[in-house]
């Protein structure tokens, strides 16, 4: 969620940029840079962009878990589990 507290303008990111990183590294959140008082950019710190692309690539696969399922691509819980089981097992 986007605060007002996390708009600020690009020249204020350009003089005092140190800062702004300090920020969006203690808060996670992004920040969104505007120009001409227009949204121009969303920045975002590194470990809160992985944290956002982990989150999305469930997502993703949820979506095709649900797709196949629409599909009727399903398999029994607990048969697959022995199966999975049976092949970790050193023989």
């Amino acid at each position: 969620m986007i605060l007002p507290t996390d708009i600020d303008t690009l020249d204020s990111f350009r003089r005092r940029s140190r800062e702004h990183i300090e920020r969006l590294q203690a808060t996670g959140r992004p920040e969104v840079l505007t120009v001409n008082g227009k949204p121009a950019v969303v920045i975002q710190g590194a470990a809160a962009y992985q944290k956002q692309m982990e989150k999305v690539a469930v997502y993703e696969a949820l979506a095709e878990s649900a797709k196949q399922a629409d599909a009727g691509r399903v398999h029994d819980a607990k048969k697959a589990v022995r199966k999975l089981l049976d092949e970790l097992q050193p023989r």
